[in-house]
């Protein structure tokens, strides 16, 4: 299963989760195993691109989004591209969001959840 992580550098499995997921510039990627994998350079709609955030990942072959936090519309888009969304608390780094996810530790997110902040 390939997972994405929002993130701000390019590289970097002790950096943090970024406390926003559509405008972050990258995506870490670890593979289900917990080896690190390409990251995806974050072309979506937020950065000038054609597509949304979870259009872009979905596209490359994520199954799941691991975040602080995310809009409600891109929940929805999360379900509507088969793409499971979980949130750990802010400060939490890719590898300790990778282990937590691993043991069983996060909720899946659902329709009516995520940021109340965005709007629909």
């Amino acid at each position: 299963m390939k997972i994405a992580f929002p993130v701000e550098k390019e590289s970097g499995a002790e950096q943090e989760v970024s406390l926003h997921f559509g405008p972050s510039p990258w995506f870490a990627v670890m593979g289900g195993d917990g080896k690190a994998g390409s990251p995806i350079k974050n072309t979506s709609a937020h950065f000038g691109g054609s597509m949304m955030p979870v259009e872009l990942l979905a596209g490359q072959g994520v199954k799941a989004i691991i975040c602080c936090d995310m809009g409600p519309k891109a929940v929805e888009m999360c379900e509507k591209f088969a793409v499971e969304a979980y949130f750990v608390p802010a400060g939490t780094t890719v590898r300790e969001a990778f282990a937590m996810h691993a043991a069983g530790k996060l909720a899946k997110a659902k329709n009516g959840d995520g940021c109340k902040s965005h709007s629909k």
